[in-house]
């Protein structure tokens, strides 16, 4: 209750002013008044004692109200200068708030050259043909007549491996990070070339494992 009644000073200081001329005139007019009725030859001094009073009243009313606005004024500076230091702690903080550093970047390596693709012998027109064609382009014979005819045995088709980029693409169906991490581990295992190992070992070192497969993914499409 005490804290109340001296806080925000400078307000009540002008009103006491305002209230101190007010009381202060009456006074000075009941006073003139009185003197005046008492004895009517008094009448100039009655009137000099109220315009004399009111005029004091009103001086120092001013003064007393002077005070009261120059701590109103001491007050709001205050209360801005503490607004410009926040402003000025904030900015600061943001200045020298560390950089987070940037994960480093993905090498990648240059595409492999590609081996000639296998062919077979077409047996009736001698026609090299892909093996991955069943028939010959010239004359339609079957791939497998033409190896039996021949004297070549057809190897068994073996079983193909994904690539680095097929594994990545299915890693990334994963919801955690945890997930992606134990398939790709176990992926190291399996049968890549040595520049597919080299870039799977680094990804497998990035902190955000995500992001680094997005980005390796978009810079080897």
């Amino acid at each position: 209750m005490l804290e109340d009644m001296f806080s925000n000073v400078g307000p009540k200081i002008r009103r006491f002013a305002m209230v101190s001329f007010v009381v202060e005139s009456i006074a000075a007019v009941l006073g003139g008044l009185a003197l005046i009725l008492e004895d009517l030859d008094a009448f100039f001094p009655g009137l000099l004692i109220i315009i004399v009073g009111i005029f004091s009243a009103y001086w120092v009313s001013v003064f007393i109200a002077g005070i009261g606005e120059n701590i109103e004024s001491t007050t709001a500076v205050k209360e801005t200068n503490q607004q410009i230091l926040a402003e000025l702690k904030k900015l600061n903080q943001k200045a020298v708030a560390p950089a987070v550093p940037a994960a480093p970047a993905v090498s990648v390596k240059p595409a492999a050259p590609k081996e000639p693709e296998p062919t077979w012998t077409c047996y009736s027109c001698k026609t090299e043909n892909p093996v991955k064609l069943q028939y010959c382009t010239k004359c339609h014979a079957a791939q497998s007549w033409s190896q039996s005819k021949n004297g070549v045995t057809a190897a068994p088709a073996a079983k193909a491996h994904k690539t680095l980029r097929e594994h990545l693409v299915f890693a990334s169906n994963y919801s955690t990070a945890e997930g992606m991490q134990a398939y790709l581990s176990r992926v190291a295992a399996d049968k890549l070339n040595p520049d597919e190992k080299h870039d799977l070992a680094i990804l497998l070192a990035q902190p955000d494992l995500r992001s680094a497969i997005r980005d390796y993914l978009e810079q080897n499409n």
